[in-house]
């Protein structure tokens, strides 16, 4: 964060550690800047400069996936509440870090032990340390089922929906669903309850036609139209979503990515 393309940005790097303190699990903060200013005591302004540089592009970027943004909205119809696109990278350098700093007191701790008592006397320590580093590896290893069971649907949708969309989905489409792709698919499915849609039933018609998406219901109102083809392919190939959106006369954004074109094309009437 510091010696990358993010150096001389202080507004950005500032922004983006509260960020990471304020994301869930996912990487996603639902909160206005306003929110993140009150919560934070960080001035507005700094804020609002700092979410400026990291909505935006960088070609010279060490992970380049979104053209090298570091936060992307969760919604485009509204211009807050984003999620960190690296969020697990920086996941991963947190657990790396924490471990390094439970390694190094554990050591000091056992030279303490060494240099002040004799080789009986240090048995206890040692032993200690032993116990504490086991007992670091059983978390370690709790930690990774935890990750590995972090997402669950609401309540109030059906377990067993949702596992044959999401094998459907993991089955048909190029890449796997992300917790940021579930966290969208939930949030549609909220916005299609209140229109009056079964969820559970809204998630067996996406996984009895393939669909990578989910859709309103035959005969209910709905902010999407469904998707141009039956089967839904256009949803899985780039190639096939871009020869969609020629079909509409809709061109892709500068600078936007597949899964946000994809969004308008869907929503496209």
């Amino acid at each position: 964060m510091y010696e990358g393309t993010l150096y001389g940005h202080w507004e950005a790097i500032v922004t983006l550690q509260q960020m990471l303190v304020l994301c869930d699990s996912a990487g996603v903060i639902d909160m206005t800047p306003q929110a993140i200013s009150g919560k934070t005591s960080i001035p507005l302004d700094i804020l609002t400069k700092g979410i400026e540089v990291l909505s935006s592009p960088d070609p010279y970027s060490r992970t380049p996936g979104e053209d090298g943004k570091r936060i992307a909205t969760i919604d485009e119809h509204r211009p807050w509440g984003w999620y960190i696109i690296n969020h697990a990278k920086y996941q991963k350098l947190k657990s790396a870090e924490e471990k390094r700093e439970a390694d190094r007191l554990r050591m000091e701790e056992k030279r303490k032990a060494n240099k002040n008592s004799s080789v009986a006397e240090c048995r206890k320590p040692s032993q200690h340390v032993a116990e504490v580093a086991h007992s670091d590896a059983d978390a370690d290893v709790n930690k990774n089922k935890e990750k590995a069971v972090a997402f669950a649907p609401p309540d109030w949708v059906s377990p067993e929906s949702w596992k044959g969309f999401e094998e459907m989905r993991n089955k048909h489409a190029k890449t796997r669903l992300t917790d940021r792709a579930r966290a969208l698919i939930v949030k549609e499915l909220e916005t299609l309850r209140d229109l009056g849609n079964d969820p559970n039933a809204v998630l067996d018609q996406s996984t009895r036609n393939s669909w990578a998406d989910v859709w309103p219901l035959k005969g209910k109102a709905a902010t999407a139209s469904a998707p141009a083809t039956a089967d839904g392919s256009w949803l899985f190939s780039d190639k096939a979503t871009q020869e969609r959106g020629r079909s509409l006369g809709i061109d892709p954004r500068v600078g936007e990515s597949m899964d946000a074109y994809r969004d308008r094309l869907r929503t496209a009437r």
